[in-house]
């Protein structure tokens, strides 16, 4: 029997522009101490599987967190308490993975399939995958993006959320958690156009092989001289 619940959060709302966004992380950031100590609590809980499903991506750790809390309503959405789904990710004709019936009074259709996933690991590295496969988000700049915040804003502007100032409240979650201590923790680096690579690799061993031959021609000059 398929068990019927109900879904408020991110995938819903992205439907409503209307929704302000910064103000929902607003107020839950200056709501009390005990609601910011939950949310460390989340971020504890998950920032190693942030790391690793995003390690070699070019996605920051810290956006991919604080993409996390606000999809999930903080760990509380029904999707990821039933399905291990923190993102709100559907499922489309092409998952063949479990998925469950939750309503969605706020969408156009009423009930919707969403991914169940076994771990919340799994749950991060799809989200990651989706940002992958759809061209508008290679295209848009953001694997190139060398802040969390260029990030964040060329996923938005790459039409992932309609509602308002989305990209504004990752920055906030992100600067009032110091979510950035993440990307540290990763070793992330800004991954280069191969052909730039390759040049200067080429370059570097051009002028390291200029300057062997230059020594060896002034040491052979310098033995010659003693005889």
């Amino acid at each position: 029997m398929i068990q019927q619940q109900t879904y408020f959060g991110f995938d819903s709302y992205a439907t409503n522009s209307g929704i302000d966004y910064a103000k929902l992380v607003n107020d839950e950031i200056s709501h009390s101490n005990a609601a910011a100590s939950k949310t460390q609590e989340f971020i504890d809980k998950h920032k190693n599987d942030v790391i690793r499903a995003t390690e070699g991506t070019g996605l920051f750790p810290s956006v991919k967190m604080a993409q996390m809390i606000i999809e999930s309503s903080w760990g509380k959405g029904i999707t990821a308490k039933e399905a291990n789904n923190y993102f709100g990710i559907k499922a489309d004709k092409g998952w063949t993975g479990q998925k469950k019936l939750f309503n969605t009074p706020r969408d156009a259709k009423k009930q919707n399939y969403f991914r169940v996933y076994p771990t919340a690991l799994d749950s991060i590295k799809d989200h990651t995958k989706f940002l992958q496969v759809n061209s508008r988000y290679p295209k848009g700049g953001v694997f190139s993006a060398t802040t969390p915040e260029q990030q964040i804003r060329a996923i938005a502007k790459a039409g992932y959320a309609e509602a308002g100032k989305y990209d504004e409240a990752i920055i906030k979650l992100i600067n009032a958690y110091n979510l950035k201590s993440l990307d540290g923790v990763s070793g992330y680096k800004v991954i280069e156009n191969p052909k730039t690579s390759i040049s200067v690799v080429l370059v570097f061993l051009g002028l390291a092989g200029l300057g062997f031959y230059l020594y060896k021609k002034n040491k052979l000059s310098e033995i010659g001289k003693l005889f």
